[in-house]
């Protein structure tokens, strides 16, 4: 889109001033302003977070553990593509609690930024094509209007439509405020779909959260 252009071409200032002689670009404004924002941030915390860590488990250098990670991945096939949408914050921090970070590593997940929009116009780019290409997706999150994977089979089937075999699952992670307006960011004609055993009793030692029938991204 010419706005997403936009916003890759120009600077704060210059689009500022653009928008006060053009009213329809303010929306783009105060978006580009998202952007630039979550640009500064990753550049102020990502070198930081960097030297420390393991550029592929997160954890300190001392306990890196890619190469356990590697061992379990191997005996793991998966059938189905997997896109994992990572907020900013959580990848500019690299922090060792983020369990989603695991996720490339075990089933060979592609990942792509929230807030870097070179990564968004590629993820959008990959979400067109499978669509182009008439492939099921999906988006796991636990919106108002998501299924589980039953519920989605049961109403493909009244319907007498085949089933989704093999398709791409996009994976939101980021904090619950956060992933929500992730979610809004994603298109609307995808349908969401939620777990159906999403209990904390089965994931006791994962992360803790506040209401029993949250877990973290990896569980």
């Amino acid at each position: 889109p010419v706005s997403r252009l936009i916003l890759l071409l120009l600077d704060p200032q210059s689009l500022s001033i653009l928008c006060q002689v053009n009213k329809k670009l303010r929306r783009t404004y105060r978006r580009a302003k998202f952007y630039f924002h979550a640009k500064k941030y990753m550049d102020t915390f990502s070198p930081h977070a960097s030297s420390k860590k393991c550029q592929g488990c997160w954890l300190v250098k001392t306990y890196c553990a890619c190469k356990e990670i590697s061992d379990i991945s191997a005996t793991v096939s998966l059938r189905h593509d997997v896109i994992l949408f990572l907020h900013y914050r959580e990848w500019a921090k690299r922090l060792a609690s983020n369990t989603a970070r695991l996720l490339p590593m075990c089933v060979d997940a592609e990942s792509y930024i929230y807030g870097d929009l070179v990564s968004e116009c590629r993820m959008h780019e990959r979400i067109n094509e499978v669509k182009r290409r008439k492939m099921g997706i999906l988006i796991l999150f636990p919106a108002s209007d998501a299924q589980t994977c039953s519920e989605i089979l049961s109403s493909r089937e009244s319907v007498q439509e085949p089933g989704l075999g093999a398709c791409t699952l996009i994976i939101v992670d980021g904090s619950w405020k956060n992933a929500r307006t992730m979610n809004s960011a994603l298109p609307s004609w995808i349908p969401r779909v939620q777990l159906s055993t999403s209990s904390r009793a089965k994931f006791t030692n994962m992360r803790k959260h506040s209401q029993d029938d949250r877990v973290s991204t990896m569980s």
